[in-house]
């Protein structure tokens, strides 16, 4: 049984996989239903092969499962759970943001 270190390290590998932003862009793509390798990366601007690269970091935490239908192979988020958390970290980033921008209109340099 992994102690609170060991969970620790769990969650800060899960949270750092979520970390980029062509890996959200990705999640982001997904939410709209399955997707093959090459309608991502149009859709995220990557090349194939880095398409593919972020999605095995994504499907190696279980952030995306595979569906194999015959050649080829579609993504899916494979728990919905994970936009709860995006949505949620975007409100919180947004929140941020409008405290940041209030504070600086506050400033005057006028005399």
């Amino acid at each position: 049984m992994a102690g609170p270190e060991g969970s620790c390290d769990q969650v800060a590998e899960f949270l750092a996989a979520l970390s980029h932003p062509k890996r959200l862009r990705i999640l982001s793509v997904l939410r709209e239903g399955p997707r093959a390798v090459t309608e991502l990366a149009r859709a995220v601007g990557l090349s194939q092969s880095a398409t593919s690269q972020h999605l095995q970091v994504l499907r190696g935490l279980g952030i995306v499962g595979v569906t194999r239908t015959g050649n080829m192979s579609y993504y899916s988020i494979a728990d919905l759970r994970v936009l709860q958390l995006c949505r949620l970290a975007q409100e919180i980033v947004s929140e941020r943001a409008k405290l940041i921008s209030e504070a600086v209109s506050a400033v005057r340099f006028e005399p």
